[in-house]
């Protein structure tokens, strides 16, 4: 498949590629330990897409409106960037 030319040149001016977690990266099912700690779970070849873009040369971020372990530290060190707490606004 090969794009056109002006839309390469496009995506070469791409710097930052951001995303929500839930539903994106995860199928949406959530499961709970015995002691109710909520876990998720990630497919490897989304983290290894996420690592070709970083050496690519961009930046990849998260953004979140949850307050959990997993998106600071798990995905993190994953292929992450950094994340951005999302702020809900009234």
């Amino acid at each position: 498949m090969s794009l056109p030319a002006n839309l390469i040149d496009q995506l070469r001016r791409v710097r930052l590629f951001a995303m929500d977690v839930d539903g994106v990266l995860t199928d949406g099912r959530l499961y709970f330990q015995a002691d109710g700690v909520e876990i998720k779970a990630f497919h490897t070849q989304d983290g290894q897409g996420l690592k070709l873009l970083k050496r690519a040369g961009l930046h990849v971020a998260i953004i979140t409106g949850r307050d959990s372990p997993w998106s600071a530290n798990g995905l993190l060190r994953w292929a992450f960037h950094t994340s951005i707490k999302a702020v809900k606004i009234n």
